[in-house]
């Protein structure tokens, strides 16, 4: 995963948001807020790289999401037919369109008032 490290960190520097990497399916988690307590991280999105597609997918928490956010993600609910994220998919290094509808959902996602500690 060494390659995805400086796309991650461009974009947690980009939306800004801290992160930090799971040692449960081996995604990297972005929060609002540089604590390791649970239900005070403010933990909003977890990032996957893709390696067969050179592409991070990034799913966030549904339920922080405006409607814009929703219409240029894609509603899934998890392995388990639960829980709704939204997903976006970005290609590795991408600065394009994919990035920046990506970044802009993103940061409204962090803003929402429910993350505050």
């Amino acid at each position: 995963m060494a390659t995805v490290s400086p796309f991650i960190v461009k974009l947690a520097n980009d939306i800004p948001c801290y992160y930090h990497e799971r040692q449960i399916n081996k995604g990297i988690t972005f929060k609002k807020f540089n604590t390791m307590v649970p239900r005070q991280m403010g933990h909003f999105a977890t990032a996957y790289y893709q390696p067969t597609l050179e592409r991070i997918l990034i799913v966030a928490k549904e339920w922080l999401a405006d409607s814009w956010c929703k219409s240029v993600g894609e509603l899934k609910q998890d392995r388990f037919g639960r829980k709704p994220g939204l997903e976006f998919s970005i290609a590795l290094g991408s600065t394009g369109s994919d990035y920046q509808k990506a970044l802009k959902a993103l940061r409204i996602i962090k803003s929402h008032p429910s993350l505050s500690p």
